[in-house]
């Protein structure tokens, strides 16, 4: 009895000592960003999720957050994909996104976003109800598109509601729209 508990436990031993393999992982790279809750890939388009707790700051002027929160190069260097010509990176929060495609080197080639019930401009607001007296706001989306960074095109769909009636409008967004009227 006692020879046959000495092979088991030398047993053991033994099935343990094999078990402990040495396993070689590839190196990986770990960067933060708390701008960022997670990106998903699709060819040589990223999609990022902007985190909740900045997602007012991304709504409210999406170009400058792109600009102050985001570096392509890095970007680039991370990721280690140098064979595309282009790459698309879409940025996403809960009310829109924004698309911006940028050439092989770096450069913001074209840009746009969407965004649905956002904060309008005061003056915009003051339009609205001036030219459609005895409607409400019943939701609006901001749309803007341009290229190599700069806006070209900006509006703000608004639909209107009076009783059973709706309508839609398209208004063009003025040039310097960064005071906004608390919106949803």
């Amino acid at each position: 009895m006692k020879t046959l508990a000495i092979s088991l436990v030398l047993f053991l031993a033994a099935a343990v000592s094999q078990a402990q393999g040495i396993i070689e992982l590839n190196e990986t790279r770990v960067d933060y960003n708390p701008m960022f809750s997670e990106m998903t890939r699709h060819g040589n388009s990223y999609i990022m999720k902007v985190r909740e707790d900045h997602s007012r700051e991304f709504e409210k002027d999406p170009l400058t957050f792109l600009n102050n929160n985001f570096n392509i190069r890095q970007f680039i260097s991370l990721i280690d994909e140098s064979n595309y010509d282009s790459y698309i990176v879409t940025f996403r929060s809960n009310k829109g996104n924004l698309n911006a495609e940028y050439d092989m080197d770096g450069n913001l080639e074209s840009i746009s976003h969407r965004f649905k019930n956002v904060a309008m401009p005061y003056s915009l607001i003051q339009q609205v109800f001036r030219d459609n007296e005895g409607w409400s706001v019943v939701k609006n989306s901001h749309i803007a598109y341009g290229k190599n960074g700069k806006i070209d095109r900006s509006y703000y769909k608004v639909t209107l509601k009076n009783g059973r009636q709706v309508k839609k409008v398209k208004i063009d967004a003025p040039a310097l729209d960064r005071l906004a009227l608390a919106g949803n």
